[in-house]
């Protein structure tokens, strides 16, 4: 029988995919798509083909690295993290983990319900939140192998296997908001602001830091903008969860040119 003709790229194939009555196949520094459905196991129908290049120089590292989601596939290339969508156009998404390009991923693992692609390697675990279109980063430094088990995200260590749990206490990290420069009075001029109002919603007992900044100013080294205001506040007394959460915050410079408000919400 013929066979399609994948002569472009470098390095072993690595991976295939079918989807949209295509097959798409994966070097280790190219990708091709072949339309068709091939032959059937009596060499009847016709060949896949004849390939159609994708990317001479894109390719993915191996099949654990690949992920079908909904919008295409998600696979790691020597050159980072790139989404192949279902109209067949590549287009790179890693520069958020680009730090992280040189880790072997161990396996690739979509869970549908939560919107995620779980991507593990010995260090950590990468997340791509596919709604959010972000990635996360997850204090995993110990994982072989990673599967869904009944519809469970299970990831294999040296002692055994864990999975994702159901209840989570003791939350550490919190919210930081920080606005761009207020310019009430416009480039020129000045005004008075009174009062600085945080207006939310209580979800658990924390700090709240109110920082202020004016008139521009940046600190050197870092550039960074100076604040001058740094007060942080604990909200009391306690609230139920869904009351209104405010606070006010008289700036020390009530009289600017311009304001600038970072506020910090900690367990």
């Amino acid at each position: 029988q013929p066979t399609p003709d994948l002569s472009q790229g470098v390095g072993d194939i690595t991976a295939i995919a079918v989807r949209e009555g295509a097959l798409v196949v994966w070097r280790e520094t190219a990708c091709y798509l072949l339309p068709g459905y091939g032959f059937t196991n009596t060499s009847d129908g016709q060949n896949f083909g004849p390939a159609q290049i994708i990317s001479e120089d894109v390719g993915a590292i191996s099949m654990e690295s690949v992920a079908a989601i909904d919008a295409g596939w998600v696979f790691k290339s020597s050159k980072g993290w790139y989404l192949l969508s279902r109209s067949f156009s590549l287009e790179y998404i890693g520069g958020a983990v680009a730090d992280y390009d040189s880790e072997a991923i161990l396996s690739v693992t979509v869970i549908e319900a939560q919107h995620q692609v779980r991507c593990l390697s010995a260090s950590r675990m990468l997340v791509l939140d596919t709604q959010a279109k972000q990635w996360l980063e997850w204090t995993i430094a110990d994982g072989l192998d990673a599967v869904m088990w009944k519809g469970t995200h299970v990831y294999l260590t040296a002692t055994g296997p864990k999975q994702q749990g159901t209840t989570y206490t003791n939350l550490t990290y919190g919210q930081d908001i920080d606005t761009a420069w207020i310019k009430p009075a416009d480039l020129q001029g000045a005004v008075s602001i009174r009062m600085v109002q945080l207006l939310g919603e209580f979800r658990s007992a924390c700090y709240v830091r109110v920082r202020i900044a004016y008139n521009y100013k940046m600190t050197n080294t870092p550039a960074v903008p100076e604040y001058v205001d740094d007060k942080t506040w604990l909200v009391s007394p306690s609230s139920t969860v869904g009351d209104v959460l405010q606070v006010k915050h008289g700036p020390k410079r009530p009289r600017c040119q311009s304001i600038k408000i970072r506020l910090t919400v900690v367990a």
